[in-house]
């Protein structure tokens, strides 16, 4: 059982209406098993298959609203937004090649210029990277309710320390104990 189906893709990404979705389902499949399992572990991942129709794992896969550790109310768009952009990055790169009998070959129309590499490469990676932006966002939410995903073995470690500065204070959010004090205010949120 796949995660995310065809419809999920709709006003996301587009795909083209001659592309069989049996095509794009092998990439999400391997973007299933390889990606998200390394993202949130393989006893979750099981667990998410085998119950995936549980309130908690749909919350999971299609994104809420949830308050961070400052209060805020956040929305995460949930694993399906991760892996359809993972599954995208790796459908661009390897979608225009086909295997014939006699080796990879490149389908090419009358009105067609092949994408280059490069640029290929690159539609690829800032899918990727807009992946795991999402993830990041899920992985908030993940370890906001930790009572209720139990199985995630990601990192929820975040160090709070709050810091007074020209009569203001502040909590410096950092995932690991090592503050920097060099003056980039980038990473403090006001209180």
């Amino acid at each position: 059982m796949m995660l995310i189906n065809e419809n999920d893709f709709l006003g996301i990404k587009q795909i083209s209406k001659h592309c069989s979705f049996d095509i794009i389902s092998n990439y999400i499949k391997e973007r299933e098993e390889l990606d998200l399992i390394s993202l949130i572990g393989a006893p979750m991942y099981f667990d998410l298959i085998e119950n995936s129709t549980d309130s908690k794992y749909q919350l999971l896969l299609n994104g809420d609203s949830f308050s961070d550790c400052l209060g805020n109310q956040i929305k995460h768009f949930g694993l399906k937004r991760v892996l359809i952009f993972l599954s995208y990055a790796n459908f661009v790169l390897e979608s225009g090649y086909i295997s014939t009998p006699f080796g990879m070959v490149q389908k090419l129309g009358e009105d067609s210029v092949p994408v280059p590499m490069s640029e290929l490469t690159n539609l690829s990676n800032r899918n990727k990277r807009i992946a795991y932006d999402y993830f990041e966002l899920t992985k908030s939410f993940i370890c906001s309710k930790k009572d209720d995903y139990k199985l995630y073995n990601g990192d929820c470690k975040t160090y709070e320390k709050p810091i007074e500065t020209r009569g203001k204070t502040f909590k410096l959010i950092t995932k690991n104990k090592k503050i920097k004090r060099n003056g980039d205010y980038r990473n403090y949120i006001s209180r």
